[in-house]
Formats: C-alpha cells, sequence, structure tokens
C-alpha cells in the first residue's frame, strides 16, 4: 500500500469534514482561519488517493528561548488503515516539517491511561519528561 503524505495549505471545507466524519469527531463548521497562518500544519496522508488519516499541528513560539516548538494537537488513522504505519509516516513528515522550522521538540498531550497512544509515542522517539504533568482547560470565557 502506497501512502502519500500531503501537506494541506489551502481551506477545503469538504475535506475537513471528511476527515474529522472519519474519525466520528463532529466538525460543524470547520475554521478556515486556521490556514492564514504559517504557524499551523495540516498534514494528511492518502491511500490510493483517499484520505487515511491526518495529523494538525501548530509552532509555538516562546520568549524566553530562541526556537519555536512543535505542537501536536491531534493525530488520527482512520480505522481500516490503522496498524499499517500511517500514524508513523505522519510523524516523520512532522519532524521533517519542524526541522525545517528550526523546532526545538515535538510537544504532545495524551493521557496516561491511553495505552496505544503512549505506546505509539514512545514508538516514534517520544520521552515521557514527567510523571506529574497536568492539563487544565478553562472553559468560562
Amino acid at each position: 500500500m502506497a501512502i502519500e503524505i500531503r501537506q494541506i495549505t489551502k481551506y477545503d471545507k469538504k475535506l475537513i469534514k471528511t476527515l474529522f466524519a472519519s474519525c466520528n469527531e463532529h466538525c460543524p463548521s470547520p475554521d478556515e482561519k486556521f490556514f492564514n497562518s504559517i504557524d499551523n500544519i495540516l498534514l494528511v496522508a492518502y491511500s490510493n488517493n483517499v484520505p487515511a488519516g491526518f495529523l494538525y499541528s501548530h509552532i509555538l513560539n516562546s520568549l524566553n528561548e530562541t526556537k519555536p516548538k512543535m505542537f501536536l494537537y491531534s493525530i488520527d488513522v482512520f480505522e481500516p488503515f490503522k496498524r499499517k504505519g500511517i500514524g508513523t509516516k505522519l510523524i516523520a513528515q512532522l519532524k521533517k516539517i519542524s526541522k525545517a522550522y528550526h523546532c526545538s521538540e515535538i510537544i504532545i498531550l495524551t493521557n496516561s491511561s491511553n495505552k496505544p497512544a503512549m505506546k505509539f509515542y514512545r514508538s516514534v522517539g517520544g520521552q515521557q519528561k514527567n510523571n506529574d504533568d497536568v492539563m487544565f482547560v478553562i472553559k468560562k470565557l
């Protein structure tokens, strides 16, 4: 199975809706502003010109460091294409892009209870920095 990874740089509402529907996530109105910044990355894996998975990430600049960090917000491989190396290929392409942007590292958040994700991120070179990291979400804005 030939897999092609493409960086999507232009808004395509149909594609975005297809990507989210394929991983059972709701996306009522895709935000085309995502594509207004070169700091937002969307990679789509295709198998025979059919979307097989995708990731999106953001380049984060810092006030106290000269190199930015790449924040992997989400990665999904669609059910019929899982366990075929597609996630690994998506991460490999993200690593190349991160290097081109002189990022110091790729940051990934997941739950320690998500064993498949933990195993996958370790397999692509991820290292858990701290056992006590916690993510807070403030929703009332």
